[in-house]
């Protein structure tokens, strides 16, 4: 699960005037299922 979010905040661009807490909020939105459905399997 780490490594998902890892990757995808590495891949991901800051969008303009975001703050960090936002930016990783966004990212946990999107890949949030992912890391769900990796822990139950």
């Amino acid at each position: 699960n780490i490594f998902i979010l890892t990757q995808s905040i590495q891949r991901d661009r800051r969008l303009m005037n975001e703050d960090v807490e936002s930016q990783i909020g966004r990212i946990v939105g999107r890949v949030g299922p992912a890391m769900l459905l990796t822990s139950v399997s």
